[in-house]
C-alpha cells in the first residue's frame, strides 16, 4: 500500500513538474477541447430529448391521435367512446387570412368541443394582458390568433379578420397551445377557430388539402387497446400517434441534428487525438533518459509503466473535469441564445453527458498515449551510457493502430448506425491517406529540387525527413481540419448551385396557387393592366388511387418502392383540352370531341410502368370522399 502511495505521490510531482516545463500543455488543451465538444452537444441534445418525452402529451394534445388526409370514419370516435375514452377532433389546413388589405399565409386549426384533452390552452384577452385558462374553445364567430399573426397583420383585439368567405372577430391571443410547444419548429402564424364556423368560410371543399385529427384520452391500458383497434383499420394516408411516438417528426429532427453535431464534433476529437499522439510521443522522447536511470536504480518495467500511466491518468482526469465544466457552460449559453425561439423550459441535465465526455476523453488518451507509454517500459539500462540506442520499436507507425481503433469506435458510437459511421470513417481514412501520400511525395520532390540550395534549406528539409512520421501526422491533421471547413461552408452552396443548373433559363420564379374560379377575372385584369400575357392556368385536384380494374390496392401489393409510394400518397389530377408541347402520346390517342362526357384519362408512362398499367385499365380514385372511376385512354411521355 505504501508503495502505491509513493507511486501516486511521485506521479503527481512529475505531473506538476512537466506542466511547469510546458511538456503536457498541448495534450492537456487537446483533451479539454475534445471533452468540451462532446459534452456540449450531449448536454443540449439530452435536455431537448428529455423535454420532448416530458411534454409528449402537451405536444399531442391527447394520449392518442389519429391523423388523416381525409375525413375520419365516425366509427373510430364511436369505438373510442364505447371504451370509455374522451374524444375531440380538429381540422388543420393552410389558408390566407386577410385584414385591412393585407394577407398572410396562416396555419388554421378548427377545433371541436373539449379540445385539448391533454396539455394546456392559455390565452390573453388583451395583447399585453395576463395568461388565462379559457376552459373552452373559441365561441362561434370568434377566432384566437398567435402573436406573430397579430404583429404581421397589425391586428387588435376585437378587430375583424377575413378567412375565406367569412369575417370573424379576433377575440384573444393564444399564448400556449398543444401541438406547438416546440415553437422554433413552427414558423407559420397560427389561428384557432370553432369547427362550427368552418363550413361558412367555404375553404373546405372536395379536393382541399387538410389534415383531420381525432384525439383520444384515457387510462394507458384502454389507450393501448384502442391503438390496436385503430392500427388494424386505418387506411393509406392515415396514421396513429401516441405518447410513445412523441411527435416522431420532432424526434427524427432532433436525432438527425444530434447525429450531425456529434459527427462534426468528432472531427474536433480526431484532431485532438492527433495532438495527443504528438504530445505523448514528445513526452516519451524526453523521458527516455530518466526511465533508463530509474531502471538502473532498481525500478522494474511495471513500475516505470505504472508511474507514467498514472501521470497521464491524472492529467486526463483533470482535463476531463475542466472540459466537462466548459461543455456545461457552453450548452447553457446555447440554451440562453435559443430561449427566445423556444416556448418550453428545458429540464435540468443529468450526469450522463459528462460521463460520455469523460469516456471519449479517456478513449482518446488510451488510444494515442498508450503506445508511447508501452515504449517507455522497454527502455534499456544501457541508455545511461549509450545515447545512440535509438527509440524503442513501439513508437513506430504501427503502434498508432490502437489510436485509429479508438477513433473508429468513437465514430461508430456517435453515428448511431453502422452505415453512416462507416461512411464517415471511410471519408476520414481516405483524407488521411491522401494527405500522407501527398506529404511523402512532397518531401521526395523537395529533396531533389533543393539538392543545390543553401545550408538553411537543406538543414530544414533534413529535419523534416528525420521526423517524417510527425510531419505526416501534422499535415494530415491540417487536411482533416480543412475537410471539415469545406463540408460546413461549401456543401450548402454546392447543393443550391447543382439544383439551379437543372432549371431551364425560362423557368418561372413566381407561382400562384389555389386560385378560385371567381378570382380569375380579377387576375386576368391585373396582367392586362400591366401589359403582360395572361399565363396558362393549370387546374389541379388531389385524389387517392384505391382500386385498379376493380381490385383494391395497397402498398403491400407492390415490390417496387416507387409504386409503394405512389399508392400510399395522393395523386395530382389535372385536365385540359389541348396536349402540352412537352407531352408525347406513345399509346392510344389524345381526347377528341367524340370523347366528350367519357371518363377517360391519360397516364404518364413512368407511373404506368411502376403500377403495371395498360390501355383500357380502369382506375378508381377517392377525391375527398367522392368516388371517381376512369379508364386509361392513352399513355404519354412527359418532359418534366
Amino acid at each position: 500500500m505504501r508503495r502505491i502511495d509513493a507511486l501516486f505521490s511521485l506521479a503527481l510531482r512529475l505531473l506538476v513538474r512537466d506542466w511547469r516545463a510546458g511538456e503536457l500543455r498541448i495534450l492537456f488543451v487537446a483533451l479539454i477541447i475534445a471533452v468540451a465538444s462532446v459534452t456540449t452537444v450531449s448536454f443540449f441534445a439530452e435536455r431537448v430529448g428529455k423535454s420532448i418525452v416530458r411534454e409528449s402529451s402537451q405536444l399531442l394534445g391527447a394520449d392518442l391521435v389519429i391523423v388523416s388526409d381525409r375525413p375520419i370514419d365516425p366509427a373510430f370516435a364511436s369505438e373510442a367512446m364505447s371504451m370509455g375514452l374522451r374524444t375531440s377532433s380538429a381540422i388543420r389546413f393552410r389558408s390566407m387570412s386577410q385584414s385591412q388589405g393585407d394577407s398572410l399565409l396562416t396555419d388554421v386549426k378548427a377545433v371541436a368541443q373539449d379540445y385539448p384533452l391533454r396539455g394546456q390552452l392559455r390565452i390573453r384577452r388583451e395583447a399585453e394582458g395576463i395568461d388565462l385558462s379559457p376552459g373552452a374553445i373559441p365561441s362561434p364567430g370568434n377566432v384566437w390568433v398567435d402573436p406573430r399573426l397579430m404583429r404581421r397583420l397589425g391586428l387588435t383585439i376585437g378587430q375583424d379578420l377575413r378567412l375565406g368567405e367569412r369575417s370573424l372577430k379576433v377575440a384573444a391571443v393564444v399564448s400556449e397551445e398543444p401541438e406547438s410547444s416546440a415553437g422554433f419548429l413552427n414558423l407559420t402564424p397560427r389561428l384557432m377557430m370553432n369547427q362550427a364556423d368552418l363550413a361558412s368560410t367555404g375553404l373546405i371543399v372536395p379536393g382541399s388539402r387538410a389534415r383531420y385529427r381525432l384525439y383520444a384520452a384515457g387510462d394507458e391500458s384502454t389507450i393501448d387497446a384502442f391503438r390496436d383497434f385503430a392500427q388494424s383499420r386505418i387506411r393509406p394516408g392515415q396514421r396513429v400517434e401516441t405518447i410513445r411516438d412523441a411527435r416522431p417528426e420532432i424526434k427524427s429532427g432532433l436525432e438527425r441534428a444530434e447525429r450531425f453535431l456529434g459527427l462534426s464534433t468528432l472531427l474536433t476529437v480526431v484532431l485532438a487525438g492527433v495532438a495527443i499522439a504528438l504530445a505523448a510521443r514528445r513526452h516519451m522522447q524526453r523521458h527516455f533518459d530518466a526511465c533508463a536511470m530509474m531502471r538502473c536504480l532498481g525500478a522494474v518495467q511495471a513500475e516505470v509503466l505504472g508511474l507514467h500511466a498514472l501521470q497521464f491518468l491524472l492529467a486526463g482526469a483533470i482535463a476531463a473535469l475542466i472540459g466537462s465544466a466548459i461543455g456545461f457552460g457552453l450548452q447553457q449559453g446555447l440554451v440562453a441564445i435559443l430561449s427566445p425561439l423556444m416556448q418550453v423550459r428545458l429540464p435540468a441535465p443529468d450526469l450522463w453527458p459528462m460521463l460520455k465526455g469523460f469516456l471519449a476523453g479517456f478513449i482518446l488518451l488510451g488510444g494515442f498515449a498508450l503506445p508511447p507509454l508501452l515504449a517507455l517500459r522497454r527502455v534499456s539500462t544501457m541508455r545511461v551510457l549509450r545515447r545512440d540506442l535509438g527509440v524503442p520499436d513501439a513508437t513506430g507507425f504501427s503502434a498508432y493502430v490502437l489510436g485509429g481503433l479508438a477513433i473508429a469506435a468513437l465514430i461508430l458510437w456517435q453515428a448511431g448506425e453502422l452505415k453512416l459511421g462507416m461512411t464517415v470513417l471511410v471519408g476520414i481514412i481516405g483524407t488521411l491517406l491522401a494527405c500522407a501520400a501527398i506529404t511523402l511525395l512532397a518531401i521526395g520532390l523537395l529533396k531533389r529540387l533543393l539538392a543545390d540550395a543553401g545550408l538553411g534549406w537543406r538543414t530544414g528539409l533534413a529535419n523534416i525527413r528525420r521526423r517524417r512520421l510527425g510531419s505526416v501526422m501534422q499535415v494530415s491533421a491540417i487536411g482533416l481540419g480543412l475537410l471539415a471547413l469545406i463540408l460546413l461552408t461549401l456543401v450548402r452552396n454546392d447543393l443550391l448551385t447543382s439544383w439551379q443548373r437543372t432549371l431551364p433559363d425560362d423557368a418561372p420564379n413566381r407561382f400562384l396557387v389555389n386560385i378560385q374560379t371567381d378570382q380569375i377575372p380579377e387576375l386576368r385584369r391585373y396582367f392586362t393592366d400591366d401589359g403582360l400575357a395572361f399565363p396558362v392556368l393549370h387546374p389541379m385536384v388531389r385524389g387517392r388511387l384505391v382500386a385498379i380494374n376493380g381490385d383494391k390496392v395497397s402498398p403491400e401489393d407492390f415490390i417496387d418502392e416507387r409504386a409503394k409510394r405512389l399508392v400510399n400518397r395522393e395523386f395530382n389530377l389535372s385536365w385540359r383540352e389541348d396536349l402540352y408541347q412537352d407531352n408525347l402520346i406513345v399509346a392510344g390517342q389524345w381526347f377528341d370531341d367524340a370523347d366528350h362526357g367519357k371518363a377517360l384519362v391519360s397516364v404518364e408512362t413512368g407511373i404506368a410502368e411502376s403500377l403495371e398499367l395498360e390501355l383500357g385499365d380502369t382506375l378508381h380514385y377517392d377525391i375527398a370522399g367522392e368516388s371517381l372511376v376512369v379508364e386509361i385512354g392513352s399513355l404519354r411521355e412527359v418532359q418534366w
